[in-house]
């Protein structure tokens, strides 16, 4: 039987310029926590599960490189959004390792559904929906707490946002959609509060349901 893992499906926004002319990616990229809200998420459902730190998977770890793209003009850009610019096997395999240590996984990323090897695991999906103009308004706000590393509106028009349409539309015929549930991405700690209440809600009724298996 498998651990159950919960899974957070959200949308990802790089902190630096995906038209810059470099190629490396920052360490402060790697950590940047999206507008979409999952990293407050998962950061609560940590917490409220009582899961120990290794619980907590993050996709954004296993981003290793840019690839290049053509935009609809014609230009060449450098691309951090792809799904080639992510190691999915390795993500997969730290995914396997801290269930092995925890009763739940969380596992976090804007690309979860990319991998047969990563969607074999899944138990549960959420998706935290933000749409396209809030995705754009959230990444090229003024700088800020909230947005210490804006983008150029432009960027997330020609780059972001359509790379992750092209995501969805490559996993749409997944048999793994049927689980998905979709909640609006949250605003404030309220919203947070109240969505990872109802997973922890779900989540724990299958640990109970696992713990009455194996002890029958």
């Amino acid at each position: 039987t498998r651990a159950p893992l919960c899974f957070l499906l959200m949308i990802r926004r790089p902190p630096i310029s995906t038209l810059s002319s470099s190629s490396a990616a920052s360490d402060v990229y790697k950590r940047q926590a999206t507008r979409s809200g999952k990293t407050w998420l998962s950061r609560k459902l940590v917490t409220l599960l009582g899961l120990p730190a290794k619980a907590l998977v993050g996709q954004d770890h296993f981003w290793s490189h840019q690839v290049l793209v053509n935009l609809p003009s014609g230009e060449a850009a450098m691309s951090q959004e792809e799904p080639e610019c992510t190691d999915h096997s390795g993500f997969a395999k730290q995914i396997r390792a801290a269930a092995k240590g925890s009763r739940v996984v969380i596992a976090e990323g804007f690309q979860l559904l990319h991998s047969p090897e990563v969607r074999e695991i899944l138990t549960h999906v959420w998706l935290l929906d933000l749409s396209r103009e809030d995705c754009i308004a959230r990444r090229c706000a003024p700088r800020g707490k909230l947005n210490p590393n804006p983008i150029p509106q432009r960027e997330c028009e020609l780059i972001v946002w359509p790379a992750y349409e092209r995501y969805l539309a490559d996993v749409a015929e997944c048999e793994i959609n049927e689980m998905v549930r979709r909640v609006e991405a949250p605003s404030c700690e309220g919203e947070v509060d109240r969505i990872a209440e109802d997973i922890c809600q779900v989540v724990q009724h299958d640990v109970d349901q696992k713990t009455d298996d194996d002890t029958s």
